[in-house]
């Protein structure tokens, strides 16, 4: 009896300190055994890489083949590229950790971190054996699929913008003809020019094509309707359409190729631009290709990219291409197989017709004597659709007939005649003479503006939130209280200029523009002053630069320099002193990684720095003679340390630091930069704060995993007086609650980043301050737009509550991997404005069973979920308006979802929906789809051919509209 009594007393105890020891032995080991699961970790990956190089040898065979990667193993290909990265950026972090540690298993620093780090080295481990284990499965033994071919890309055509269809539909075919006599080489014919190329693509005896004309004719317009022929068709041809422009670069040529055929290629060094030369040519050699290249300004040497000439091309290949000059016809070999796209007669009724459609009815009728004097202003347009729509849509709001007087006064002073397309220069000046009107009708504020959007690279799509940026930072937009207040004045400066037609929308796209290339020349040659300084302004964007192109003159005048997206590796000593320059712009050289000693000191009048998405990993200490610096963009660069003689900069304004691999920050630097009123560190790897500790000013705690003791105090920023945008990276509840406590930091807060916080279960966030219920409360952050969440593996519930007061511009949310989140919910308060998310992503929640709460969110634009194991249904069957659920999603992203059996029960009509990526979802079979679906806006469905012959869509014709848009891609 006394036996059974100690057996029972002591088993549980027994059982108890085993659960412990064990538990221990477990966890203690993600520290202890650090650098033993690094050594592992890295022989995994090194396997993983090698499988990958054999994978991606299949594929380019496969794809040659026009065959294009199996969904599964592309989704293979992109978790590796993913997992590769995580791994480089934990191995650097593990051997500083192990170089800091006083023993083997004792650190130096905080077990918290070695642990985390610990944990997250023994995660890897896993993820990439799991990936290894995939590559064995049967699914990887054919990584292409053998029944369908690659698609050609059909180019959506915008009639706002497209001058040559923004006339009546009756005269597309009329405005498809060349008018005029032909020159001596063309046929005398009056077959539309789109009939004419296709009739030259089909004569075996032709290999090159040019189309020429000048600038702002219908060129590309004319190219589009070649490729756009061909989609849809058999797959007989196989078309590529690339976009060469002003600054040749061959690498980029070679990576748009790649991307048409299933590549996805960056600009690299000679050795990789030869090898993918050698793929392009044995993959065309055994296609029946149509390489259509669009915006030629010289020639281009075709066999240096990999094009393979007719007599390598076993099934025949064809090159149409377009120019604005006749003489780069002859030098691309096709002198004598040219279509010249010619301009409307300026007495004629094409070109009458246009102006009046873009005019209007309502102001050609406001007075009598204005439809005489439109017809001379169209006249004076020479007949060039560019000039015709432009000038046309500056005049639609102009109901005087002394504004179209002094119009045609100004045209007719511009000069006169006929424009002959093979006298370059003297037609370039009279067109930028008469297209000047319509910059010297804009509001004086608004000319700047326009002027520097031509700092870009020539078809560039630019983002309008970064260009207004840009533009607050040259002082264009002054006389603002919020970042609200900047942008709400920056977008209606963006929309004047789109209604001039100065600039352009970008279809697919609400968040960026573009610039005609014509109207981008006007740009610049209004900003070198008519012409007459030409270094005034140096814009080598795109170009395939090896070193800044600077001299002594150079230097001497200019004042705005783009060198975007160029290939500098080094910034050398200039030769001279760049007194004027006030811009200078290196956005996406990834090349350049170093900044001479000296480069900067003799710069005493710049304004702009972008250096964002470039290689560097540090600035020189001339950086301290900025003085005048007000705008510095460092984002997505290797920056780890900001040097002290920031402190200098004392008229800086704004600061991107966003995801840099910054690390350190120097006490008392950001504090000096006291005329700051936007920092932004969101996504960086800086977050080593410190807290001043209640009553005791002189002591500190550091918190955070930056690796140095030197963390700049969170009062710094307090000293921020004119701060009104902030942007941080958070894992500590100790420094949210500081920042939530100070009324101008919590309402400054934009872009907030949180991430491994293993202690927080739940967060609220809502606009208006209160009591926090738990110490990772988010409120009275009413101007927050964007908010991470990450590695907060305890964290169950997110609530986010919008108020009448605020969140007016919340609009992105991103979930990442935590494990134990099971409710997203929104919320709504009486007379509050409508939720404003427009992008959700959600990845590695696998305890998420669904996301109902998406039916609150009508202005949901975008939606990715990847690796939710455990989710079932994306919105339960509830009783809604189905008319408004999801009615402004453009994207639905679904990946990796094994468990996923319904999106929604019933179909919906989606009246934005662009695209659907599907991949991974085997018990997903049912699409919320009818036949109103996503009437006229559906571009695309992706996803496993296997997948797609199960799903249901209603039934068989409903299916069958919709296969149209499986797998078919679409270029801008």
């Amino acid at each position: 009896m006394c036996c059974d009594f100690w057996t029972a007393l002591i088993t549980p105890l027994v059982d108890l300190v085993e659960y412990l020891w064990s538990f221990m032995l477990k966890h203690g080991s993600y520290i202890c055994n650090l650098q033993e699961n690094l050594s592992s970790l890295q022989g995994g990956i090194t396997q993983l890489r090698r499988i990958k190089e054999e994978v991606d040898g299949r594929v380019q065979i496969a794809v040659a083949r026009q065959m294009p990667c199996r969904s599964v193993v592309q989704g293979w290909r992109d978790g590796v590229q993913e997992a590769d990265k995580r791994v480089t950026s934990v191995v650097e972090q593990g051997r500083k950790e192990l170089h800091d540690r006083c023993s083997s298993c004792c650190p130096k620093l905080n077990c918290c971190r070695s642990y985390k780090l610990g944990k997250e080295v023994v995660e890897l481990i896993a993820e990439v054996q799991t990936l290894t284990n995939k590559a064995n499965a049967p699914e990887f033994q054919d990584v292409a699929d053998t029944n369908r071919t690659i698609a050609v890309q059909g180019i959506p055509v915008d009639p706002t913008t497209e001058v040559r269809v923004a006339v009546e539909p009756n005269l597309v075919q009329a405005l498809q003809k060349p008018s005029g006599q032909g020159n001596a080489h063309e046929e005398e014919t009056d077959e539309s020019n789109l009939a004419e190329a296709l009739r030259k693509i089909e004569d075996e005896r032709i290999n090159v094509i040019g189309i020429y004309g000048m600038g702002g004719v219908g060129k590309t317009f004319l190219l589009n309707s070649i490729n756009n022929h061909f989609c849809g068709g058999s797959g007989e041809w196989k078309v590529i359409h690339v976009v060469v422009s002003k600054e040749l670069n061959l690498g980029n040529i070679q990576r748009q190729i790649g991307q048409r055929v299933g590549f996805d290629w960056e600009v690299g060094d000679n050795p990789v631009w030869e090898m993918r030369r050698n793929i392009i040519f044995n993959m065309l050699s055994t296609m029946k290709f149509l390489l259509l290249l669009d915006d030629c300004w010289e020639r281009v040497d075709l066999q240096a990219i990999g094009i393979p000439s007719p007599v390598q091309c076993h099934n025949g290949g064809k090159t149409v291409f377009t120019t604005r000059w006749m003489r780069v016809c002859g030098d691309m070999g096709a002198q004598d197989t040219t279509i010249q796209v010619r301009c409307f007669d300026k007495d004629g009724d094409e070109a009458w017709q246009l102006f009046q459609r873009v005019v209007g009815r309502t102001t050609l009728a406001s007075d009598p004597r204005i439809p005489e004097l439109a017809r001379n202003v169209a006249r004076e347009c020479c007949g060039l659709p560019l000039a015709l729509v432009t000038i046309g849509k500056t005049m639609s709001i102009k109901r005087t007939h002394q504004q179209w007087d002094n119009c045609l006064t100004v045209l007719t002073n511009s000069g006169t005649g006929t424009l002959d397309p093979d006298i370059t220069k003297d037609m370039e000046l009279r067109i930028f003479a008469k297209l000047k009107f319509s910059y010297d009708d804009l509001n004086e504020s608004h000319k700047p503006c326009f002027l520097y959007c031509a700092l870009y690279p020539e078809d560039f799509y630019i983002q309008k939130d970064q260009l207004i940026r840009h533009w607050i930072g040259q002082g264009f937009l002054d006389g603002f209280e919020s970042m609200d207040q900047a942008y709400n004045r920056g977008y209606g400066v963006i929309e004047t200029l789109k209604a001039a037609n100065l600039l352009e929308s970008v279809l697919g796209s609400d968040i960026h523009v573009k610039m005609h290339d014509t109207i981008r020349d006007l740009a610049i040659w209004i900003g070198r002053e008519c012409g007459n300084r030409e270094n005034k302004v140096l814009v080598r964007s795109g170009a395939d630069l090896f070193e800044a192109p600077l001299t002594n003159e150079i230097c001497n005048e200019v004042e705005r320099m783009s060198l975007m997206r160029t290939r500098i590796v080094s910034l050398r000593d200039p030769p001279a002193a760049c007194t004027k320059l006030s811009t200078l712009l290196l956005k996406e050289s990834h090349q350049l990684s170093t900044i001479s000693d000296h480069f900067f000191q003799f710069m005493p009048a710049l304004k702009v720095l972008n250096l964002s998405s470039t290689g560097i990993r540090g600035l020189p200490a001339s950086i301290s003679h900025l003085v005048a610096l007000e705008f510095m963009d460092l984002s997505y660069t290797r920056i780890r340390q900001l040097p002290g003689e920031l402190r200098n900069l004392m008229r800086l304004k704004y600061l991107d630091l966003s995801y840099t691999d910054l690390t350190m920050i120097p006490q008392e630097v950001i504090s000096h930069l006291s005329d700051l009123r936007m920092l932004d560190l969101h996504g960086s790897d800086y977050e080593n704060w410190r807290v001043e500790e209640p009553g005791q000013v002189n002591i500190v705690q550091a918190v955070g995993t930056a690796g140095t003791a030197n963390g700049v105090r969170l009062s710094e920023l307090q000293q921020l007086t004119h701060l009104i945008a902030l942007g941080l990276t958070v894992s500590s509840p100790a420094v949210l609650q500081y920042l939530l406590a100070n009324d101008n930091l919590r309402v400054s807060i934009m872009n907030l980043v949180i991430k491994t916080c293993s202690s927080v279960v739940s967060i609220n966030v809502a606009p208006l301050a209160a009591a926090a219920i738990n110490s990772f409360d988010l409120r009275g952050v009413k101007n927050l737009q964007f908010l991470d969440i990450r590695g907060c593996n305890s964290l169950r519930d997110l609530t986010v509550t919008w108020t009448p007061t605020g969140f007016k511009h919340f609009e992105t949310l991103q979930l990442y991997r935590l494990t134990a989140f099971t409710t997203l919910s929104i919320q709504r308060e009486p007379q509050s404005i409508t939720p404003t998310l427009q992008f959700v992503e959600i990845i590695g929640c696998n305890a998420l069973e669904d996301l109902t709460c998406f039916m609150f969110l009508p202005y949901l634009e975008r939606i990715v979920i990847q690796s939710c194991t455990r989710l079932r249904r994306i919105i339960n069957n509830v009783a809604v308006d189905r008319d408004t659920l999801l009615s402004g999603l453009k994207k639905l992203e679904l990946h990796a979802l094994d468990m996923l059996e319904d999106i929604y029960e019933h179909a919906l009509p989606f009246p934005h929906l662009e695209t659907i990526t599907v991949h991974g979802c085997p018990l997903l079979l049912k699409l919320p789809l009818n036949h109103v679906s996503a009437k006229d806006t559906l571009q695309i469905v992706r996803g496993e051919v296997e997948w797609w012959e199960r799903v249901k869509i209603v039934d068989e014709e409903t299916k069958a509209y919709f296969q149209q848009f499986f797998n078919r891609r679409i270029i801008r």
